[in-house]
């Protein structure tokens, strides 16, 4: 049941108001693997949020931390935008080939999309072999960068810490450059594909923490 100036109305169909799209992009699942296999989703469409990093739950209404990583369709620019929304058109450009929580979404009744929420979503090392060269790269960076590390020197910037905190910090930020600069001059990877890989650069992680406002590197 829905509200609309003062009258309920029952709604059954998509309406195209956008409204979905404009939200974010859908995190993928075991399901959506085909799509990459048949080029309807490529690396640079989507991104990685690792386990640790701070999300909107649509269920619960709030921020929690990723107890997994989850690979997700990117927003258009700095928005939210599903990046396969056409707002001109108020149309989805992949809508026969759209991934299983976009199929499952009906806004007027989110117990399909519930059912599968959480359900086996992908990670990175689905669609890259953890034992092939680039596997074996991300799980370096993966370890060297994890959520958790970043808030604990994050933590640490507020005590006695603070000066050996802040060159940890910012030898990950260095490291984390320098590992998305060597990909794409050695492995010729395009910059658009690096937040499929490394997930998003380790100075967009930093932000999520309160205490690293206060240094200038994160920035």
């Amino acid at each position: 049941m829905e509200t609309r100036q003062g009258k309920t109305t029952t709604r059954t169909e998509c309406e195209r108001c956008g409204q979905c799209c404009e939200k974010g992009g859908p995190a993928l699942h075991h399901w959506d693997m085909d799509l990459f296999e048949r080029g309807v989703l490529e690396y640079r469409r989507v991104y990685t949020l690792r386990k640790g990093e701070l999300v909107h739950d649509q269920f619960r209404g709030e921020l929690v931390p990723l107890e997994r990583e989850i690979v997700k369709v990117k927003g258009r620019g700095r928005t939210w935008t599903c990046v396969f929304y056409d707002k001109e058109a108020h149309a989805c450009s992949i809508y026969k080939h759209r991934p299983l929580e976009c199929v499952a979404l009906k806004c007027w009744d989110l117990k399909d999309l519930e059912e599968v929420y959480e359900r086996d979503r992908i990670t990175r090392s689905h669609l890259v072999p953890e034992k092939s060269a680039m596997g074996e790269i991300i799980a370096d960076h993966e370890k060297r960068c994890a959520v958790s590390l970043l808030g604990e020197l994050c933590a640490a910037l507020d005590t006695d810490r603070r000066e050996s905190a802040e060159e940890a910090i910012n030898t990950l930020l260095g490291y984390d450059r320098a590992v998305r600069d060597l990909m794409r001059e050695r492995a010729g990877l395009d910059t658009e594909d690096m937040d499929f890989f490394f997930g998003r650069p380790v100075s967009r992680v930093l932000r999520q923490f309160s205490a690293a406002d206060s240094l200038k590197a994160a920035g």
